[in-house]
């Protein structure tokens, strides 16, 4: 997967989105995770992070999506490049 953003706007992004994980709103934290995992691919660190955080959240759904940040994506047949 490739990310969809990269340069002065993927940074913005991140501290956008590393700033909305640790909102008390419960709609900013799962909007946050939820972009992390569709925006950045595996390999991106701060992506990562976020769903982290989010796998310890109090709120079931955010703490699904982050769990589901966490796990390598699944090969699709013929492409081995997912999982470098």
């Amino acid at each position: 997967m490739q990310c969809w953003c990269a340069g002065d706007a993927a940074a913005r992004i991140e501290q956008l989105l590393l700033g909305s994980i640790t909102s008390p709103q419960e709609a900013s934290r799962l909007c946050a995770v939820q972009w992390a995992n569709r925006l950045f691919p595996f390999q991106h660190v701060p992506a990562r992070y976020i769903c982290a955080l989010a796998a310890g959240d109090i709120k079931l759904e955010i703490r699904e999506e982050g769990q589901s940040g966490l796990k390598p994506p699944k090969p699709q047949p013929g492409n081995l490049s997912a999982i470098v």
